[in-house]
């Protein structure tokens, strides 16, 4: 059995406070980032139907890096400096392709993008998203809806282990996202009108506005409950990568 090296991630939806929606996963270094979003999108009830990419905040994560090794650090000082930094790398490619495992760049104009860098997510794995633990990217998922999940590096390790035995997911909560409802403000109103599948719930809960009303009359959510999360079935999925 051969050494394996190792990334422990953690990945939660962002910008949604009032239930936790995470997973802790492991996958090999050269895993690449079209396979990796596959995993993601599958993680977190995402049907892969919109675009999608990785974005690499180096700016905030450089001034990250120098607050915690000087708290009182003043970045005026350097502001010319950090003036240079790209603002984040970006990592393209069409959410088809990523269930193919294959990602080719999106057609687009680096002038457009003037604090930005865009890269070919096909040519790249997950090493190079992070370099030490605590590092984070962002995964952006549907530009619409504006679905954003964090992906903080909890360590790198080397580890006997069969490549067979990966992605790997070790725990998580909560359920995930719901396609086409609005983004964190939608799936905010799914959980405050619908916080169970419970009648006595449902007859205590709040009812909902006309406005309201007619924002969900598209979506089957009475039975959703934001706060399940089914381990098993989850890594079912991932056994068919």
């Amino acid at each position: 059995m051969r050494k394996q090296t190792i990334y422990t991630i953690k990945a939660e939806l962002d910008d949604f406070e009032i239930v936790k929606i995470w997973r802790e996963i492991q996958v090999l270094k050269n895993c690449s980032l079209a396979e990796f979003a596959a995993i993601l999108m599958t993680l977190f009830e995402m049907e892969c139907c919109h675009l999608c990419n990785f974005s690499l905040p180096l700016k905030k994560r450089l001034i990250d890096h120098l607050k915690e090794k000087d708290p009182n650090v003043d970045l005026s000082l350097i502001s010319e400096q950090l003036d240079q930094v790209p603002d984040e790398h970006i990592f393209d490619f069409e959410p088809e392709e990523a269930q193919r495992f294959l990602a080719p760049p999106l057609d687009l104009m680096a002038e457009d993008f003037p604090k930005q860098v865009i890269l070919d997510a096909s040519e790249r794995n997950v090493n190079c998203l992070f370099t030490d633990e605590k590092d984070f990217a962002i995964f952006h998922y549907d530009f619409g809806d504006d679905w954003k999940i964090k992906l903080t590096l909890q360590s790198i390790t080397q580890e006997e282990a069969k490549r067979s035995e990966f992605p790997k997911l070790l725990k998580g909560e909560g359920y995930g996202i719901v396609e086409d409802c609005g983004g964190v403000y939608g799936l905010e109103q799914i959980f405050k009108t619908f916080k169970n599948k419970s009648d006595d719930t449902k007859k205590n809960s709040t009812p909902l506005s006309e406005e309201d009303d007619e924002y969900f009359d598209d979506f089957p959510i009475a039975d959703i409950d934001l706060t399940q999360f089914d381990i098993e079935e989850h890594r079912r999925r991932l056994s068919k990568f």
